[in-house]
């Protein structure tokens, strides 16, 4: 059986921009070293720890997103951290889903499981 893929590209259809695509580090084929570097020190309760942007630092590799529709195409956050902040929401969310491997289905589940 072969290891996970350690990159994957996206287009983002699923919330409703096809023009847009970004490659990443996906979290199951990153070294351990990489995530534990990543994830060092950040105690999750530590609202002062930005999480979502040091995932988004620590994996995105290249992408066409631009802050507004038809504009010029942000840097990456490892160039640029504050990139993340100018993209909408829905973007970022989908973004953390993929790179995290959750499509947010478990939660769902559980869900469907306690109604």
């Amino acid at each position: 059986m072969p290891f996970p893929s350690a990159k994957k590209k996206i287009t983002f259809d699923d919330v409703e921009c096809p023009e847009y695509w970004c490659e990443f580090k996906t979290m199951a084929g990153m070294k351990y070293k990489e995530v534990r570097t990543m994830l060092a020190g950040n105690d999750p309760e530590d609202n002062s720890i930005d999480h979502v942007s040091n995932l988004l630092e620590a994996t995105i590799l290249a992408w066409n997103l631009p802050e507004e529709d038809g504009g010029e195409v942000l840097p990456i956050p490892s160039t640029d951290p504050t990139s993340i902040q100018k993209l909408p929401n829905i973007i970022v969310t989908h973004l953390v889903n993929e790179i995290s491997g959750s499509d947010g289905s478990a939660e769902s589940e559980n869900l469907e499981q306690t109604s």
